[in-house]
């Protein structure tokens, strides 16, 4: 458990880094609400006492501790917050998490299930969440572009790393056309017509060939310029006007991640149905 002289200490590091936002530090599987309290109350101070003015993230780390989650919600929202972050250790998914967070923030910021344009906003950020399912299978669904639906602003990723791969055949290709994630074998057999720097520099074979940090770094590279671009139409197909040309009838276009698509929709409609 982090103590009061650890948490102050870990958020002026924040505030000498000159961090915009500041996260107060809440480790992750935190079980009691009064550890949450004196946690937050240091982030408090700090930010009272220092020069400039700071905001605060309403950070929920991992935890199992569901009703913590959602009182961890409603605190950091009388104290101001409208920027929230949700920390996924890695995971693919968290839909019980997700489920309680959205849900909490939603009631404790009073937004009806028809929002107006008089309802309080906020932002909704997810750390460290896995680019796919972890699976045996030479295709994976990609699960960190399906997490939007929850109503998700924007995601950041888990450190790249080989890990323990050694061969770079067990990397995968992630193809925004059906948001599958390919190892070598799957993706040099189904092809590709990305037109992303790396794909027009390297053909598949080539791509795959040398060393794991190599391939690696030429991958990431590659998801990173797709995802830009499927971000963008993300983007066109939630303000697409016809229903039918919406981002809902879009994601079930994304046949390798259909079953996860299908779930978190469910949720979805779980939540705006118990609003």
């Amino acid at each position: 458990m982090i103590d009061d002289l650890r948490a102050s200490a870990l958020v002026g590091v924040q505030l000498d880094a000159d961090a915009s936002l500041v996260i107060p530090p809440v480790p992750t599987g935190i079980q009691r609400f009064r550890d949450f309290s004196k946690i937050l109350e240091r982030t408090k101070v700090e930010l009272q006492t220092f020069k400039a003015k700071k905001e605060m993230i309403g950070f929920v780390t991992t935890t199992k501790n569901l009703e913590l989650a959602r009182d961890m919600v409603a605190e950091y929202v009388k104290n101001g917050c409208r920027f929230f972050a949700v920390d996924f250790s890695g995971a693919s998914n968290q839909p019980s998490l997700m489920r309680t967070i959205v849900r909490a923030i939603r009631e404790s910021l009073k937004i009806r299930k028809r929002p107006k344009e008089s309802d309080e906003k906020y932002y909704l950020h997810v750390f460290n969440a896995a680019t796919s399912r972890k699976s045996i299978l030479d295709i994976a669904p990609i699960s960190d572009v399906i997490i939007h639906p929850y109503g998700v602003d924007s995601t950041s990723g888990v450190m790249w790393g080989g890990g323990n791969v050694d061969d770079p055949g067990k990397l995968r290709y992630y193809l925004t056309d059906d948001y599958g994630a390919y190892r070598r074998t799957a993706i040099l057999q189904h092809g590709t017509t990305c037109k992303c720097p790396i794909c027009r520099k390297f053909d598949l074979p080539e791509l795959y060939s040398g060393s794991v940090p190599i391939v690696l770094n030429r991958l990431r590279e590659h998801r990173l310029h797709s995802y830009a671009g499927e971000y963008k139409r993300i983007g066109e197909k939630i303000g697409e006007v016809e229903p039918a040309k919406g981002y809902l009838p879009y994601l079930y276009t994304k046949t390798a991640a259909e079953s996860d698509i299908k779930r978190i929709v469910e949720d979805v409609k779980e939540i705006r149905a118990g609003l």
